[in-house]
């Protein structure tokens, strides 16, 4: 589990793109960074709970105090992954992924360690990216 920093680095094109700036209807960005989606999966819950009209299969423009709101939620998840009972972790994902809750809640368990670096480093990049950007856009699958 990681931040791909180069499309250079890329394997197949199953990748979330995180885009400095607004989507300009240019895909595989030099500038962008880029979470395969199984891994953009596990974090997928943050993006709803945080921003309403997230889509997987979408493009979105967000605004920097959007972004906040989602820091937030990463920083809820990491939490509810360092928690037991998993019951926790089942309500804050339930209504996101009623199918595969319990796969998910299985990988939480499994790569707990990858999943919270990953949630810090992608905190960072965004923390970074939002002071010299209005905006950071994500483009789904």
């Amino acid at each position: 589990m990681q931040i791909v920093y180069s499309n250079k680095f890329l394997i197949g094109t199953n990748y979330f793109e995180l885009l400095p700036g607004k989507f300009e209807g240019k895909h595989w960005n030099d500038n962008s960074v880029y979470i395969h989606e199984m891994d953009f999966t596990l974090l997928e819950p943050a993006f709803h709970k945080a921003f309403d009209e997230f889509y997987h299969f979408g493009c979105h423009v967000i605004h920097r105090f959007d972004w906040k709101l989602i820091i937030d939620q990463l920083i809820q998840l990491k939490e509810l992954i360092n928690m037991d009972p998993i019951e926790h972790q089942k309500v804050y994902i339930i209504d996101y992924f009623k199918n595969s809750a319990d796969n998910l809640i299985t990988r939480y368990q499994k790569h707990k360690q990858e999943i919270i670096l990953l949630i810090d480093e992608l905190i960072i990049w965004i923390n970074d990216t939002s002071k010299q950007n209005e905006y950071i856009s994500i483009i789904g699958i």
